[in-house]
């Protein structure tokens, strides 16, 4: 999965004396004390909207916290501040959005940083670095933003080597370039950094930049996992659970699963809730499966409101809830999950959560069957076969039959057989009908009753073929592949 990241100012464990807001030098200014303490107050009604919509990763104000360090002074306790979070796309937008108090403040805090960013001091060009890639105090300038970080991590500054990775990443302020992003993130994670060694396990995990290699993968994810990254470590889990440079372990994957989803990412939280719904590595719980969606989806993630939605239709770990279902599967559809946009006509055409309306499952339907979607091609199919909610048109009902049924969808493979019989005559119609039967037969469930349908039709096709034409309906089936009519 792809993560957002957020450039940090500095680490801060060494340099913070909790407890304690006084000046120790005279260049520290009383106001940058003031707004460190009244940050919380300071930020828009936007910004605190945006930091609940994204993961924990640094300290908001880690910039102003810098800001105040490089001008010696003591600073307060960094858990009084609020922090900033990460998302599912790499992004070196931070969500701080500062009011206009703050952003009076951050002008101040940037001039008293240009002089000692100017003369070399690499704490101070990180920061500087940080206030212009946002446009906090300074006018946005991304490329200014991306030579401070140069020049702090080429004098050996990790945060600084870090953000420029990120900006690699992105392509902000300097040319995309995953290779680079790569180099400055290993430069980094060899020296301790956490945040680069989980963006470095991430891209050897899928070789980008660099050469795909799911050991180097695992010991870069690990090395973050086990210092506190969240999305390392639901990376690690993901690499335990495929088997990607280590053993499948199942006990493992979870392990991680739950230390990302205890974190907070919603990624996590559904794998986690799949598993559980699955039986996969744990004893089969659908109230947990539940618990876990649920946490994802109030989360946003439209996978697990899409998932959450199954149960509720289902009445699996929750209690049976249809109305629920489909509200939670329009908010998924809205977001793109195809399946939802499916499961929504679905509802529409059953007449369960919702008035049975067939136009609207039509609809629908349409819409998850343009992203080739073969259940809702095959629903759609039938539709337009019927005429209920569309104009009945043969036509249209075999071109999206055809569609799914291509793709290896079974049950549209089943209809095409008996549309084939009832409405397509020819010297070929019992050979067709009888291969799209047996493919059918040959990819249902031996307990779902359609395959015992497909089964018996198959059979007395078989009773009726010459032998000829038998033989050569038993080829086309067994050579048939997806994509083949």
């Amino acid at each position: 999965m792809a993560r957002t990241a957020f450039p940090v100012a500095s680490p801060l464990s060494h340099e913070v004396k909790p407890g304690h807001g006084g000046v120790v030098a005279d260049s520290c200014s009383e106001r940058g004390i003031a707004l460190a303490h009244g940050l919380p107050k300071l930020l828009s009604k936007r910004a605190e909207a945006e930091e609940a919509a994204v993961l924990p990763k640094i300290r908001m104000l880690s910039v102003l916290v810098l800001a105040l360090t490089s001008l010696q002074c003591t600073l307060p306790n960094p858990s009084t501040l609020p922090q900033s979070r990460q998302g599912d796309s790499p992004s070196v937008n931070s969500p701080l959005n500062p009011s206009p108090t703050a952003e009076r403040e951050l002008e101040k805090i940037a001039a008293s940083l240009r002089p000692a960013a100017d003369a070399g001091d690499t704490k101070a060009q990180v920061a500087m670095g940080v206030l212009l890639l946002n446009g906090w105090g300074v006018p946005r300038d991304e490329t200014g933003a991306a030579e401070l970080f140069r020049k702090a991590a080429q004098a050996g500054s990790v945060p600084a080597a870090y953000n420029l990775g990120l900006l690699y990443e992105e392509g902000r302020g300097v040319p995309q370039s995953a290779s680079e992003a790569a180099a400055w993130y290993r430069k980094a994670a060899d020296a301790g950094d956490a945040a680069a060694a989980g963006r470095l396990g991430y891209l050897y995990s899928l070789g980008i930049g660099v050469d795909a290699n799911p050991a180097l993968a695992v010991r870069y994810l690990r090395m973050a996992a086990e210092k506190g990254e969240p999305a390392a470590a639901y990376d690690l889990a993901v690499q335990y659970r495929e088997g990607r440079g280590v053993d499948p372990d199942l006990d493992k994957a979870r392990e991680w699963y739950e230390k990302a989803a205890n974190a907070g990412v919603p990624e996590a939280e559904l794998s986690l809730g799949l598993m559980y719904a699955k039986g996969e590595g744990v004893t089969k719980d659908p109230a947990a499966a539940a618990q876990w969606f649920r946490k994802a989806a109030d989360a946003g993630n439209p996978a697990a409101e899409y998932e959450l939605g199954v149960l509720y239709s289902q009445g699996q770990g929750v209690e049976r809830n249809a109305a629920e279902a489909v509200l939670l599967w329009q908010k998924a559809a809205a977001q793109g999950v195809v399946p939802a946009e499916y499961q929504v006509g679905w509802a529409y055409a059953k007449g369960e959560g919702v008035p049975q309306d067939y136009a609207q499952a039509a609809a629908w339907y349409q819409r998850a069957a343009l992203h080739d979607y073969p259940p809702a091609e095959n629903s759609l199919g039938m539709l337009f076969e019927q005429g209920e909610g569309v104009p009945q048109d043969f036509a249209e009902a075999v071109r999206w039959l055809r569609k799914a049924a291509e793709q290896g969808y079974a049950p549209a493979q089943y209809n095409m057989g008996a549309m084939t019989l009832r409405k397509m005559p020819s010297a070929k119609t019992l050979v067709t009908a009888y291969v799209w039967f047996n493919l059918a037969a040959a990819r249902l469930a031996p307990s779902d009753p359609l395959r015992q349908q497909a089964v018996r039709a198959r059979d007395r096709l078989a009773a009726m073929l010459p032998p000829y034409q038998l033989v050569e309906a038993q080829r086309t089936a067994r050579e048939w592949k997806p994509g083949e009519e």
